[in-house]
């Protein structure tokens, strides 16, 4: 494993290190997320949101760390090059497209919604509320970043 870790720059290091805390604080919040959205939009503003919300933040601070002693280990960062910049310029532009899209979605399930009426909005699956949106727009967020991180990963390794 340590050889094979030697065989990352520390930029894809760093990678990983985003894409794993990413992966874990979303395995994290969206289970727990999704439990209290089912719960009703009075769970969603209590203090089992407050709490879900600090705790969320406690084991980001906590994964980061130890991610950070693990693949940290005396490196120092390296200057970026020309591959570097082409790199992130081609995963800015998955990390926007599957953004835009993700946003197009829902405001285009809102406009639906705004459309059909009222009285039709019990038929649909659930109801878009702002809490929901609020959600769903953080979702976008979320896989959108971790996208971006995916393309990098990927370019690093693939060579561009």
């Amino acid at each position: 494993m340590k050889e094979e870790l030697d065989t990352y720059s520390t930029r894809e290091k760093n990678l990983w290190f985003e894409y794993l805390t990413d992966i874990a604080v979303a395995l994290y919040y969206w289970p727990n997320a999704i439990r209290l959205m089912l719960a009703g939009d009075e769970a969603l503003r209590g203090g089992a949101m407050v709490g879900l919300i600090t705790s969320t933040v406690i084991v980001a601070i906590v994964v980061s760390g130890a991610l950070s002693i693990f693949l940290h280990a005396k490196q120092k960062p390296e200057p970026k090059d020309e591959r570097d910049y082409i790199i992130e310029a081609r995963a800015s532009l998955w990390s926007a497209r599957v953004l835009v899209a993700g946003m197009l979605s829902i405001m285009g399930n809102i406009v639906v919604q705004e459309m059909i009426g009222e009285q039709a909005v019990g038929r649909v699956l659930f109801a878009l509320s702002p809490l929901l949106i609020a959600h769903l727009m953080l979702v976008t967020l979320m896989v959108a970043s971790l996208v971006g991180t995916s393309v990098k990963l990927y370019l690093y390794r693939k060579g561009v």
